[in-house]
């Protein structure tokens, strides 16, 4: 059976181990080549390791198989490939796999599979992503009942008689929590099928495709530096997490919550109870938070494995590695993880890119709402500009990363062109296959896309440049009226 480039070993491969060197010859029946494969141990393309070397597993054969990703006619499973797929893995899948299990897009890890089949190990991963979705959804209930949600606070000044302060919910929230906190629970839930249930999480897989197919061990496109990007995102979504949860404790003592308040639903309530609904609105944010994360981070990294081998085809076609055949099947495989890219994923990225808007948005017009006589002007509009400036940044890092991606796709077509017009390592193929190969990737769509509607570089740098126009003109013609604080 083959998928997206790899052979796995009940097809046309035969692997025959061989303990006294630690490595696994594989021998590819169709090219009549033995290669050898270093044994990456504990690493399976699927990322469920926990049963690699079980011997009760039924999936178990009592030594390691490595399945050899096969580009074209060479198997790249040397030392070097081997011990970066393994730093891989330890560095980048296993923290990112924390991030899934830890809102339940993830089953938790078997040490055998009999662990796996009783019933604690077995409820515990059902229960806790029922768990999460109650207390999803009672943080939305509790911020609907406290008028509060992470980007805006509907709440008067306190009184100057009792020092109470009244928060009253504006009459637009209808449209401004409850349709939102909708959006926000099934973003969750559609993330839950896609990762874990509908099994659409390629990640692993691409990875060691991609790896194997690098040539260059050194340069901007080698195995190192893709760690590290990938390395840069876990990180970049760490820091992201730890930014939103400062920004809504900020917002919730922006607005005094320790004082006496009147809620418009709830009256006046104990302290204690008080502390309490916030407590569960603040971890419903962070459930929310790391949902956010695992879905945007898992996309650039997709978007960045894409353009690695979008770059590593291009590369194997100028040193003519491969025959036009062979060329016009990996341009293919590209297009089968392009289309995987734009599938569920993009979908739930661009769903939760929606929210990311909306509370970019709503948190700008906070700003709309202070006064010169605001006894808290500085700790409310920090506030706001900072939810912003978090709502933003995690808004700009999918459409830059598609946008990349389409870039790279254009350079594929332009190599397929400049071997048509200046054949030098091709000088013995027929024109007819290189004009097969011209049209085969001029015909397809390499593009990435998010609400399906493509993303390309001069769709983002232009589209920025007339929003940031636009708000320049707003704000110069209305005069500041908008925020009369300024």
């Amino acid at each position: 059976m083959s998928e997206g480039g790899i052979i796995y070993s009940d097809e046309r491969e035969e692997s025959i181990p061989d303990y006294g060197s630690g490595k696994t010859r594989v021998e590819l029946t169709d090219s009549n080549a033995l290669h050898e494969v270093p044994k990456v141990s504990n690493f399976d393309i699927n990322g469920d390791d926990e049963f690699q070397n079980d011997p009760s597993s039924p999936n178990s054969s009592g030594f390691t198989t490595v399945i050899a990703p096969s580009i074209g006619n060479d198997t790249f499973g040397d030392d070097m490939t081997a011990t970066a797929l393994q730093n891989c893995k330890k560095t980048v899948l296993s923290p990112y796999y924390i991030f899934l299990k830890c809102i339940g897009w993830r089953r938790c890890k078997a040490v055998t599979y009999e662990v796996r089949r009783t019933w604690p190990f077995m409820c515990c991963n059902f229960f806790w992503p029922f768990f999460l979705t109650v207390l999803l959804i009672m943080s939305c209930v509790t911020q609907i009942l406290l008028c509060f949600s992470r980007d805006l606070i509907e709440s008067n000044p306190p009184n100057s008689v009792t020092n109470i302060t009244e928060i009253t919910c504006s009459d637009h929230i209808f449209s401004s929590l409850v349709i939102l906190d909708f959006l926000l629970v099934g973003t969750y839930l559609y993330g839950l099928y896609i990762f874990r249930f509908k099994l659409s999480e390629y990640l692993s897989t691409f990875i060691e495709t991609v790896f194997l197919g690098i040539i260059s061990r050194t340069g901007s496109y080698s195995p190192k530096n893709l760690i590290r990007s990938l390395r840069f995102f876990l990180l970049l979504g760490l820091l992201w997490i730890v930014y939103s949860l400062c920004v809504s404790i900020m917002r919730v003592f922006a607005h005094h919550y320790e004082r006496d308040v009147d809620f418009e639903f709830l009256g006046r309530i104990p302290v204690i109870v008080k502390l309490i609904l916030i407590v569960v609105s603040l971890l419903g944010f962070i459930v929310f938070d790391i949902a956010y994360t695992a879905a945007v981070i898992n996309y650039s990294m997709q978007c960045q494995l894409m353009v690695y081998y979008i770059q590593s085809i291009c590369n194997r076609i100028v040193a003519k590695e491969w025959e036009i055949d062979e060329a016009i099947k990996q341009v293919h495989t590209a297009r089968q993880f392009m289309n995987k890219l734009n599938g569920h994923l993009s979908r739930a990225v661009s769903s939760m890119m929606f929210i990311f808007l909306y509370s970019s948005v709503i948190s700008l017009w906070g700003l709309q709402k202070l006064q010169h006589s605001d006894p808290d002007l500085v700790i409310v509009a920090t506030t706001s500009i900072l939810g912003t400036i978090q709502w933003v940044l995690w808004l700009l890092l999918p459409l830059i990363q598609a946008a990349r991606v389409t870039h790279s796709g254009c350079w594929l077509k332009k190599t397929a062109l400049e071997i048509r017009t200046r054949p030098f390592s091709y000088r013995d193929t027929p024109q007819l296959d290189l004009d097969s190969f011209v049209n085969y990737c001029g015909s397809i769509q390499l593009k990435a896309k998010l609400a399906s509607i493509p993303i390309s570089p001069a769709l983002v740098i232009g589209g920025s440049f007339i929003l940031g126009f636009v708000m320049f003109l707003v704000i110069e013609l209305d005069n500041f009226s908008w925020a009369p604080w300024l």
